[in-house]
């Protein structure tokens, strides 16, 4: 029930901060490779469940990933930046073994913000700067 509240709440965050596609490109590349990764070790589909429930991977995916100051303005470049961020997460967390992975891909891919900004110009939302 948690972990619905938790969906819940950050739903609306990110929606009305008009950035629920990267929330939920984040959540769909993340629950491709923890279900993928559960098949290639033949695990039981209850580890990626609860790993898909857990209150940590859902505030990130609803509250950190969704800020609208850390995502390009274009959404074809917010879907592509959360699954970079998925998929450099996951890397780092199962690879390299550690807690924060997500954290680290999301910090890592704000290097990239300016060149996907520059490769998807204009925006549904003004600029950094139009904001200042």
């Amino acid at each position: 029930i948690w972990a619905v509240l938790i969906a819940g709440i950050g739903a609306t965050v990110a929606g009305r901060a008009a950035r629920l596609d990267t929330t939920l490109a984040f959540l769909g590349a993340w629950a491709a490779l923890i279900f993928g990764q559960a098949f290639y070790y033949a695990d039981p589909l209850a580890i990626p469940l609860l790993q898909l429930q857990s209150g940590a991977v859902l505030g990130f995916a609803f509250h950190m990933i969704s800020d609208p100051a850390t995502t390009p303005r274009r959404r074809k470049a917010r879907i592509l930046h959360g699954v970079l961020v998925a998929a450099v997460g996951f890397v780092l967390q199962k690879y390299f073994v550690t807690e924060t992975g997500p954290i680290l891909a999301l910090v890592l891919m704000a290097a990239f913000l300016p060149l996907l900004d520059r490769l998807w110009p204009g925006g549904d939302i003004p600029s950094r700067q139009e904001t200042r």
